[in-house]
């Protein structure tokens, strides 16, 4: 007790010796929460690309340093770390800051829903990088950390992301239940999967932190990796994990492939299949250990220069399978002409590279020194935040858009057809629960002899609008024809 609050009066002595320091940074920060930012397609792949390639190398630092037996300076490993902290802060309010300037109307109900999850983004995302910050700060000036922060990240990262997922899964079904829309079905088991990974992500981590020190002390990676303990349940949660987003990320692919196959006669059917496969076969290479482990062979032969060469071919799997799927949201923004809309499925685009990028865990069991897999998972709530408000505001905008929805009718591109589904769900849904709102006054009730209340009757009552609606815009075409 007297170690931890000696421990706190000398970083609190220490921070205020460099008050200007720290009131400089803190004015940097809110000036960056203020900046303005437009979001291009250009801009878009620039934060996927950096995001994929920080990841990349806090994901696989260990597995390269496990083989090649060769480290950096302490400092500079941690001054390395402290930058790609910064980078990863300061991407993370920026997107937030762009999600933050749109907003899209709803009653009074759903505005209250929306500022929760609003204000759960917001609040799961600072809370991360503020208990990063504290870790930074104790191996800066005690040379070492607490793991408890490790797990509290954990915590904050993936406890968030859940309700998020499980509210884009809900979404999903919803309009899958109204449109019977293969794809959507296919998004929706997939993320349901993810949500699955997360729980079981977070399990494995508590049970391999009970064989890890309160205190991880400033140390070499290969020393930690000769001494540390694994858990009995490592192998059957090793095989959980990696069947889970084997086929979760197959059904993104599939779904992704159908989206953009109307490119096959754009590009031509054999480019097209080449395009889109090589991605799958990279991601699927790693899990050959599984049935042929051909790379036991060459193992044997030079173990080194052959585990190196691997690690680095097969380091960003995950990253250029999200950076995949992003490519439907980005395609299908440059192709509409409403701001508001390009700017949702951007965001969209941005959500789903930072998933299936983010799901990674294995550095962070090695509980290492410096904290090796927080800057990978950290970004994974401003991930399945961006990717939920995304494709929600997709639909509100879509619905709401008259001229919107006859450009998905005209389209041949599948990945508007998808847009005019969910608008289209989306607006039957909206005039539903509008009926609903309506039947429940006094005035309406005193007047109508039948329940009009009950749901299927409110859902006759919307399809009998939007036929007549239907059959008005097909008279309006017929007579300007004429």
């Amino acid at each position: 007790m007297y170690f931890f609050y000696g421990r706190h009066y000398f970083l609190y002595s220490v921070q205020w010796r460099n008050k200007n320091k720290w009131i400089t940074f803190y004015l940097s920060w809110i000036m960056v929460g203020h900046l303005s930012f437009k979001l291009t397609n250009k801009r878009v792949l620039f934060f996927i690309l950096a995001i994929s390639a920080i990841i990349v190398i806090d994901s696989n630092v260990i597995n390269f340093y496990a083989y090649t037996n060769k480290e950096l300076p302490l400092p500079l490993k941690v001054g390395i770390f402290t930058i790609f902290s910064i980078t990863f802060s300061i991407i993370a309010i920026v997107l937030l800051k762009v999600i933050e300037s749109y907003h899209f109307s709803s009653n009074y109900k759903q505005r209250k829903a929306q500022n929760l999850v609003r204000f759960t983004a917001i609040a799961s995302q600072f809370m991360v990088i503020t208990f990063l910050a504290v870790e930074i700060v104790q191996m800066a000036f005690v040379n070492m950390y607490n793991s408890n922060l490790t797990l509290l990240i954990l915590f904050t990262s993936f406890v968030p992301s859940i309700l998020f997922l499980l509210l884009l899964v809900l979404l999903l079904v919803g309009w899958f239940r109204s449109s019977k829309n293969v794809m959507i079905i296919a998004y929706a088991i997939s993320f349901s999967i993810v949500c699955i990974y997360l729980v079981v992500s977070t399990v494995y981590v508590n049970v391999q932190f009970t064989y890890n020190s309160e205190w991880v002390k400033a140390k070499s990676l290969h020393s930690t990796l000769v001494n540390s303990s694994v858990s009995d349940l490592a192998l059957s949660f090793g095989v959980a994990l990696d069947a889970l987003y084997l086929f979760s990320f197959v059904l993104v692919w599939i779904a992704t492939v159908a989206l953009l196959r109307q490119y096959r006669n754009k590009i031509g059917r054999t480019r097209f299949w080449v395009i889109i496969t090589i991605p799958l076969i990279y991601f699927l290479f790693p899990f050959e250990t599984y049935f042929a482990n051909f790379s036991e062979a060459m193992l044997s032969g030079s173990p080194v220069i052959f585990s190196v060469i691997y690690i680095i071919l097969f380091s960003a799997t995950k990253q250029v399978g999200g950076l995949l799927f992003s490519i439907v949201f980005l395609t299908a923004a440059t192709k509409i002409k409403q701001p508001n809309l390009q700017n949702s499925l951007k965001i969209a685009a941005i959500g789903i590279a930072v998933i299936f990028s983010s799901i990674e865990i294995n550095s962070l069991l090695y509980a290492a020194y410096p904290p090796y897999g927080v800057l990978t998972i950290m970004l994974m709530p401003l991930g399945s935040y961006s990717l939920f408000i995304g494709l929600f505001a997709s639909a509100r905008l879509a619905s709401q858009d008259k001229k919107l929805r006859k450009e998905f009718f005209q389209s041949a591109e599948k990945q508007l057809a998808l847009l005019q589904t969910i608008g289209k769900v989306q607006m039957e849904k909206e005039l539903e629960k509008s009926l609903k709102s309506i039947l429940k006054r006094p005035s309406i009730l005193e007047e109508s002899k039948d329940d009009y209340r009950r749901e299927e009757n409110v859902r006759e009552l919307v399809q009998e609008v939007i036929y007549e609606l239907r059959l008005k815009e097909t008279s309006n075409k017929n007579t300007d024809a004429g």
